[in-house]
């Protein structure tokens, strides 16, 4: 059941994503992309800990988990913070093929392997964070929704499986 909520989560995650997709302007004056169509946005998305309502496109993303990034990078968005890697070939903590997405983007790299990093993803303002296959806990989720009330942010935007 557990890998069925997971599976749904980052199913319903990419959805939003790539329901944003669909119509993109480009804003080269502000060197930017409009992902988002006409209507696509307020959508609420079921989760393992609940649902989370995105309102607006988000522009500030932060990843955590380890495909997350993936998923963001494939549908033209660059996460302001993405989880780092290590392994043979890996010298700056970002996987081959996430490099090629980036081009010269350089998001903040996060290291979740002794836990959520909160308050260096609370100082980078994330308007969503998208955490599928991240580990985190119901604990973790709570703590992540509690930062954001009091910061002018909605209370809820944590995406997680």
């Amino acid at each position: 059941m557990k890998s069925t909520t997971r599976i749904v989560a980052a199913l319903a995650a990419i959805a939003l994503l790539a329901g944003c997709q669909s119509s993109t302007e480009s804003t080269a004056s502000e060197g930017t992309t409009q992902l988002a169509e006409a209507g696509a946005l307020p959508v609420t998305v079921d989760h393992a800990y609940g649902s989370t309502t995105i309102e607006t496109e988000p522009q500030r993303i932060v990843t955590i988990g380890w495909n997350s990034q993936d998923s963001v990078l494939a549908l033209g968005k660059t996460p302001v913070a993405m989880e780092s890697f290590s392994g043979a070939g890996l010298e700056n903590g970002i996987l081959p093929w996430d490099e090629e997405l980036l081009g010269d983007v350089e998001p903040t790299l996060l290291d979740s392997t002794s836990g959520v990093p909160f308050e260096q993803i609370l100082a980078l303002e994330p308007d969503v964070i998208i955490a599928v296959v991240s580990g985190i806990t119901e604990d973790d989720y709570a703590r992540l929704s509690q930062c954001f009330r009091g910061t002018g942010l909605e209370d809820e935007r944590v995406l997680t499986s």
